[in-house]
């Protein structure tokens, strides 16, 4: 699938679960995304997500609203939350990879990035499964993979939560080495079928 070519865009495609809800990304997030993105416990460790003030984050966000609006409804960053409480929890994502250039490539990943009070509550496998759902459904994707640093045992946990299939380490994508995980469509639906049994 070519993300580059333009279709229907949605700018208003939300997504809800039992307890997550998630919407497009809005100017008026900075502050919240700044809570996440700018604190150092979190991410102080991945020079290439710490935000270092509140400008840099409005800058960052007015990026990732434009980038995102150049994709396929149902593919893109959401500003996710906790319904339960209304407060936001993190940043859900079902968008292009980037190569080590930064430009994006044809393949789709997914991912997380959780504040860090809602870290060990099952959210990001909440949420990730139904964006799962939604790039098969919805978009039409054949395959997603996620990436995350080869330290990450938090994110990896997650992503075989979801019923994905460890595939290496690359340097394909991002400017580092990274572990490589994938599912298809077949095996998310062989996935969701094995649990409704």
């Amino acid at each position: 699938m070519n993300v580059t070519n333009k279709t229907e865009i949605n700018e208003e495609f939300t997504f809800e679960t039992e307890r997550v809800f998630g919407r497009p990304w809005r100017m008026d997030d900075a502050e919240g995304a700044y809570a996440i993105y700018g604190n150092r416990q979190v991410y102080g460790n991945e020079p290439n997500l710490l935000i270092e003030g509140i400008e840099q984050m409005r800058t960052k966000l007015a990026k990732v609203i434009e980038r995102d609006s150049q994709f396929p409804a149902g593919l893109g960053s959401y500003a996710s939350f906790h319904k339960p409480s209304g407060k936001l929890a993190g940043n859900l994502l079902l968008k292009a990879l980037p190569d080590n250039d930064g430009n994006l490539t044809d393949d789709i990943e997914i991912g997380w990035h959780l504040e860090r009070s809602f870290w060990g509550q099952g959210l990001a496998s909440e949420g990730a499964r139904e964006l799962l759902r939604i790039g098969f459904e919805t978009v039409g994707l054949d395959e997603v993979l996620a990436v995350c640093r080869t330290d990450n045992e938090k994110s990896m946990a997650v992503m075989r939560r979801i019923g994905m299939t460890h595939v290496g380490q690359t340097e394909q994508y991002y400017p580092q080495l990274v572990e490589l995980w994938k599912i298809t469509r077949d095996e998310f639906e062989n996935t969701r079928n094995n649990q409704q049994d």
